[in-house]
């Protein structure tokens, strides 16, 4: 009887040790991520070097790796993809915002 009972404990224990491995695992993998954070706006003013754009609301985002502003100019509708970087604004990624697209009509309108 006693082996059975060492049997049921020594599962136990190893199943706790799992949960804990995967939990800190978890832990460690969310600590170390980072979340983007999107916004939508207007392009007030572009420098002329490009490092970096203002919107129309004052949020102002310097540019990261592998970003460009060719074909974007000031009044340009934008989704800007940022990060916080020593408390300043990198964007990852500017993409000119889309039109909405609807399949249904909009009774409103009606």
């Amino acid at each position: 009887m006693g082996a059975v009972i060492d049997v049921y404990i020594w599962r136990f224990i190893n199943i706790r040790k799992i949960i804990a491995s995967v939990f800190a695992l978890a832990l460690a993998l969310a600590m170390g991520t980072t979340f983007a954070t999107e916004l939508k706006g207007k392009i007030a003013k572009i420098a002329p070097d490009q490092s970096w754009f203002s919107l129309t609301d004052g949020t102002e985002f310097s540019l990261g790796q592998n970003v460009s502003l060719k074909r974007m100019k000031p009044g340009s509708k934008v989704k800007v993809t940022y990060d916080q970087q020593d408390g300043k604004n990198v964007a990852t990624k500017v993409a000119k915002a889309g039109m909405k697209v609807s399949t249904a009509p909009d009774y409103d309108d009606l």
